[in-house]
């Protein structure tokens, strides 16, 4: 039986946020609200598995277009609020498995969304294996936002200028 060899992605994207209601230094509880922008993704990244922040059961080419499946949700407690967070979930070779991704995504929100209910989330990768995702987008104060798909274009070449040889 052969074993899948799972390689690392990261995604390059500019992204911020800024503090839209500052804390009451008066209210021990008081917090402050956050709101986060994410740009379109720049690149897809080949990375080791310490830095990945997706990973793919095949070996991404340089060039290669993937679709990116990625989602922004919003966050907090009772005395603050953070909202645009995003979190990219998979990567996929064809938009039609990227696109039954996102299907299974927002499924998964309508039937476990709110609450204190944590189920993991079970997502078929590129080869047809399920690929376990942990869903910080669902708790009690959790409220998914929206899921896109994107067209991204892998880098296995680090970006800059090369070394001047000695």
């Amino acid at each position: 039986m052969e074993t899948t060899q799972w390689r690392g992605l990261r995604v390059r994207r500019a992204s911020g946020s800024e503090v839209t209601r500052e804390r009451d230094p008066e209210d021990s509880f008081s917090g402050e609200d956050v709101s986060c922008w994410s740009g379109a993704a720049d690149a897809l990244v080949a990375t080791g598995a310490q830095k990945a922040e997706i990973a793919v059961p095949f070996e991404p080419e340089d060039g290669e277009e993937l679709f990116l499946v990625s989602l922004t949700y919003s966050t907090g407690d009772s005395f603050s609020h953070t909202s645009g967070i995003r979190e990219e979930v998979a990567a996929y070779r064809t938009e039609a498995k990227a696109r039954r991704a996102e299907a299974m995504i927002r499924a998964h929100y309508e039937r476990e969304g709110g609450g204190w209910r944590y189920a993991p989330l079970a997502l078929e990768a590129e080869d047809g294996s399920l690929q376990s995702v942990g869903v910080s987008w669902i708790g009690y104060f959790e409220s998914l936002e929206s899921v896109e798909v994107e067209r991204c274009k892998v880098e296995n070449q680090p970006r800059g200028r090369p070394k001047a040889a000695p």
